[in-house]
This record gives structure tokens, sequence and C-alpha cells, in this order.
């Protein structure tokens, strides 16, 4: 059975949807299938091999409002469409599988008339088609034509995957009527790692993700200002880049915080770990989360979380067992939070083996691989019965 994945960007670009996608992608062909990656043209022009899996680019681009934009949209859309197909006949995929609905999924709705396929849809985030937020983030133009693909795609799949239960209602809430062919089949991690060996920092809170506004760094900057006087040697670590960066830089420079707030940028995910495995407390602050993957690894590493109870976080997290749920928004209970289990250790600790005890099960890449597997197997028997009785 021969599979494309195509997500709105892949490694080495780094993101949540990039890095999921690779994982899974790597799953699946450990089970057997015959796995190949199709996405934005990033650094990458034409084809590229990304840790055994093979990934083909094409230039999608939306049209975005200005004559320079449309003549672009022109000249690469007529590009990819040729390039897609031409891709996909050489390929002959049975199953396409579209993971997050950005212009990756207008030229795969395009393409899904003229070259037979099988299409999976899987949504990963908040900010993802449809969505009344995609015209603050990508301008009038580009909402139009994503929210317009939305629509159609969602409707003309074989099957729509939700990462979460929170993505399956916010979907469910606009279009009851794909409930069917809708499921849940989470986004995965790594077996628990051991931290026995390694003792954990007591003056390091971390963050890890990208620097945007719905990651709520913000929100951890002032919270530590409330407590930095308090514990004069805590600092608190920031891994990441982002659109917020610099927003980010001058708020810890306004709250006169230089020196004790570090940004490390970009970090590979052996880096991540380690910080994981010898911080002394992860905080996740967004303001909302499709899923919430670091909240995973740092369980795995057997940290201390404390998280905001949104979008699909308390999926993860049970409030003071295998972590601590604050509501979002809120830098004075952040504040507070922090403080309880910076001077309580022994419950800290235990917290975080809870969360590391039970992290597999439902999240374990292999066990969501078969998920897939068997989904694409039900979606080709759907056909083949189909064909049988016409």
């Amino acid at each position: 059975m021969k599979v494309a994945l195509v997500p709105s960007s892949y490694l080495p670009s780094i993101g949540g949807v990039q890095i999921n996608t690779h994982s899974l992608a790597k799953k699946l062909r450990d089970i057997g299938i015959d796995v190949h990656v199709i996405t934005q043209k990033g650094r990458y022009l034409s084809h590229y091999t990304y840790e055994g899996i093979n990934v083909d680019t094409l230039p999608f681009y939306l049209f975005r409002g200005t004559i320079k934009s449309f003549l672009g949209f022109l000249i690469r859309s007529a590009v990819c469409l040729v390039k897609g197909f031409v891709t996909f006949k050489r390929m002959k995929p049975a199953i396409i599988n579209v993971h997050f609905l950005g212009a990756n999924a207008f030229y795969i709705m395009i393409l899904h008339v003229v070259v037979p396929f099988r299409l999976v849809l899987t949504l990963h985030g908040t900010i993802e088609a449809p969505s009344a937020e995609l015209e603050i983030k990508e301008g009038y133009w580009e909402a139009k034509i994503l929210n317009w693909t939305a629509h159609r795609i969602l409707h003309s799949a074989d099957a729509i995957v939700c990462i979460s239960k929170y993505l399956y209602e916010k979907i469910m809430a606009i279009y009851p009527e794909l409930a069917p062919k809708t499921t849940i089949i989470p986004i995965g991690v790594d077996g628990p790692m051991s931290n026995r060996l390694k003792l954990r920092r007591d003056n390091m809170i971390l963050a890890v993700g990208r620097l945007v506004h719905e990651k709520g760094f913000d929100i951890l900057i002032r919270a530590f200002k409330e407590i930095n006087e308090v514990y004069p040697n805590l600092e608190l670590i920031i891994a990441g880049d982002g659109e917020e960066k610099k927003r980010l830089q001058e708020t810890v420079s306004a709250l006169d915080l230089c020196g004790r707030v570090r940004f490390l940028g970009f970090l590979n995910k052996t880096e991540v770990m380690e910080l994981l495995s010898e911080c002394t407390v992860v905080v996740v602050p967004s303001r909302d989360e499709g899923f919430g993957a670091v909240i995973l690894e740092a369980m795995t590493a057997g940290a201390p979380i404390i998280a905001t109870s949104v979008g699909a976080i308390p999926e993860i997290i049970k409030d003071k067992e295998t972590g601590f749920l604050v509501s979002a928004e809120n830098p004075p209970k952040l504040a507070q939070t922090l403080d309880y289990l910076l001077r309580n250790k022994e419950i800290a600790t235990r917290v975080g083996l809870n969360a590391q005890n039970c992290v597999g099960g439902k999240y374990d890449w292999d066990l969501i691989a078969k998920e897939y597997k068997e989904l694409y197997l039900r979606i080709l028997g759907d056909q083949r019965s189909e064909a049988e009785r016409t």
C-alpha cells in the first residue's frame, strides 16, 4: 500500500505538524507501508530524503490580495498543479493523507478531481480552517480561500482524523453531518525515558514551543516577575523561535528581568529532552492548544508540569495527579502555582513520576501507526466493496 502524507510543512522546518507527521511516517514505514511525503517547498527545491523518508515538494501558494501575489499565484498554482499531477501519476498513492488544512489542502482538493486516490484529512491545530480567526492570522483573501477549501475538502474526504477530543467537538459543532467519517487518533510520543541517574535542578523553569501569541509565553514572563524576588537564583528558560520573539524580549527588558530570562532559540529533540529531564518545572501557558505535544515529552521525562486548562490540555493532564492546571490569561494564578511547586518539591516529584508512569498507552506511536493503517485499509476495503457492487 502506497500512502502520501501531505503536511503543510515538513522537517527540517520546525513545528508540531512537521515533527508529528515525520514520526508517523517513520512508524508507518516500519509496519510495511510505502510512505512518501509531499509538502510545501522550503529550503529544499524538489526532492530530498529526511531520515529515510522520501520527500517531494510542491510550490503551495495562495492569493493574498495584492497584484504581486495574484501574479505569483497564477504562476505557482500552474506549476504546482502540473507537477502535482505528474508526481501523483508517477507515485500512484492509494491514500493521500493531508495534515493540517492550509494551502496544501487547496491544491490536493483540486488534484483530487483529476487523479484517483482516497483522501484522509488529519486536523492538528486550533487556528486551522474552518476558523473565524484565520483572517486575523492570514489576511482577508487567504482566509477566504482556506475557509472555502475547508468546507469542500472536509465534505469530499473519505475520512477525517482529529488529534484530540477538543478538535473533534469543534468540527462537530460546525459540521455535525461529518460524524460518521470522523474519528480521533492522537499524536504520539516515544516511550518514557529514565531519569534516575539525573538530578533535577531546583532553579530552572522551562517553557518550550513556537514563540507565537497563542502559546502565551508573555503570560509566563509576567508570572515569573511576580516570584523572581522571592527566588533570586531562579531562572526562566524559553526554548523555541517565532514571530513573537522580539516582543517577548522587549517584555523581559521592560520588566527588568534581563539576566533572569534566557531565550535559547530552536533546539533539536535531543537538546529539548535533556532540558526536560533536568528542569525544576515545565510550564505550558497556552491561550489555546489543539493538543500540546510538549506536554507528552515532559511527561516522558518525569518533569512536573503546569499548564493552562484550555483546548485539549485537560484531556492529557489530570489536575494535581499528573500535572497542575491553571486558568489561561492569569499571571497571578500561574505565579501562585509555581510558588507552590517550588516550595513543595516532594509533591512536584511525585506528580512528575505519576505522569511518567501513565504516558504510554494511547500515546504510543506504534499503536497510533497501526490505527492509521487500519483506517487506510478500511477505506480501501470500502472502495473495493463499492466496485464489487457496481
